[in-house]
């Protein structure tokens, strides 16, 4: 019944599948015919380029070193993002620099742009709350949500992840 249900959901796109594939077929066909290079193809480019270096000559020919650096919405983080930042990251915190990585585990669940929230919930239990070098804030106020809300999702998460996450409270003031 399962597989049925999937070859009926998956005929309902199928024509849709087809016209995706051939606007993909003939934008590949523009950007190599006039020497372009899509956005979302640069992530793979820059990691060919670094290849697992530790300091990469990609980032010492911008001729200058970033000392700070953050990346919002963490958890739409990809490995291979993470594999061209990290270098980064760790020449900024070897010079005694602060970097800032902001995220929500819980809004990870669409894998957007094959998004890891295994990555993020690795860095997520990597720092403490304590004060430390490396330190971990958790924001504990939502004033977007209503508290019924917060309370569905922080119950759903806590069965899917096996582990509490930091319970987000609604506040109205």
């Amino acid at each position: 019944y399962l597989r049925y249900l999937s070859v009926v959901e998956t005929s309902r796109y199928f024509y849709t599948l087809g016209i995706l594939s051939d606007i993909d077929r003939n934008v590949r066909a523009y950007e190599q015919e006039h020497n372009l290079l899509l956005l979302s193809d640069t992530t793979e480019l820059l990691n060919r380029v670094i290849d697992g270096s530790d300091t990469p000559f990609v980032y010492e020919k911008i001729g200058t070193r970033i000392d700070n650096l953050m990346i919002d919405e963490f958890q739409d983080t990809s490995n291979m993002q993470w594999a061209n930042f990290s270098p980064l990251f760790k020449d900024s915190l070897d010079r005694g620099k602060n970097s800032l990585i902001v995220g929500d585990v819980k809004q990870s669940i669409y894998r957007f742009r094959l998004a890891c929230p295994e990555l993020f919930m690795e860095k997520y239990d990597t720092y403490t709350t304590e004060d430390s070098e490396n330190q971990k804030i958790e924001l504990h106020k939502n004033f977007r949500s209503r508290k019924e809300v917060l309370f569905d999702v922080n119950f759903i998460f806590r069965k899917i992840m096996h582990r509490n996450l930091g319970n987000v409270e609604y506040d109205d003031n």
